[in-house]
């Protein structure tokens, strides 16, 4: 439907954004990670014969590691210092990037698609650098990525919107020109907060309480492929 205007013809449809860039989530959105990474934060407080939860995982989870510890430290009364914990921590992190993450069935092909597609990609993650950037050349998968923006760059990570504020300003475009595909709340509220178009990834059986703003909710890459074309 149109409106016009003292005489001036004014359409009510939005004009089309053209997608130029794609802020991709690592942990759980590119690499299947989330379930041996619950599973070492349940073990490392057994192991100090405290009983953490699934559910207390799912509120941290999307937050930078060294945000997270010094919580735990707190709550749980542990007996390091938080670069003592931090250190413990990372190495069993560590252990678990070698030996038991792969990437999604699908990634290649989806970062491959995007840059078929003249579509810059940055991954926004509050992991650490040297996990990240080990893995993507691990998998042959850094040829395809433009830039990796991780929690070190930023002062806060997720949810505050920092380091998506940071990968919109290094890929150079408009919030409104990227998508970002995330997991996590924390990661959602990041995204949205920086003003970025956001899509929920949520695979199978998997069920988040979604923040305000989310334009939608996808099940696999191709449908991120889809979106980033008919906006």
């Amino acid at each position: 439907m149109e409106k016009v205007l003292v005489g001036v013809r004014v359409s009510s449809k939005k004009p089309k954004v053209q997608t130029r860039g794609l802020l991709v989530d690592f942990d759980g959105t590119l690499v299947d990670s989330v379930a041996p990474l619950k599973r070492l934060f349940l073990n490392f407080l057994a192991a100090q014969g405290l009983k953490g939860g699934a559910d207390e995982f799912d509120r941290l989870n999307g937050m930078a590691i060294r945000e997270v510890l010094p919580l735990l430290r707190e709550k749980y009364a542990l007996p390091w210092s938080d670069e003592e914990l931090w250190l413990r921590y990372r190495d069993h992190i560590h252990q678990i990037y070698c030996n038991e993450v792969k990437p999604f069935a699908g990634a290649r092909e989806f970062l491959e698609g995007a840059a078929q597609r003249g579509l810059r990609v940055a991954i926004v993650t509050s992991s650490m650098a040297e996990f990240v950037k080990s893995f993507l050349v691990k998998y042959d998968l850094d040829r395809l990525v433009d830039c990796v923006i991780t929690s070190e760059r930023v002062v806060r990570s997720k949810p505050d919107p920092a380091i998506y504020q940071l990968a919109v300003a290094e890929l150079g475009f408009l919030p409104s020109e990227f998508i970002a595909i995330e997991d996590s709340v924390s990661g959602l509220k990041s995204a949205l907060a920086a003003g970025v178009p956001t899509l929920a990834l949520l695979r199978e059986r998997m069920t988040l309480n979604l923040p305000s703003g989310v334009m939608a909710t996808v099940t696999t890459f191709e449908e991120v492929l889809e979106f980033s074309q008919r906006r």
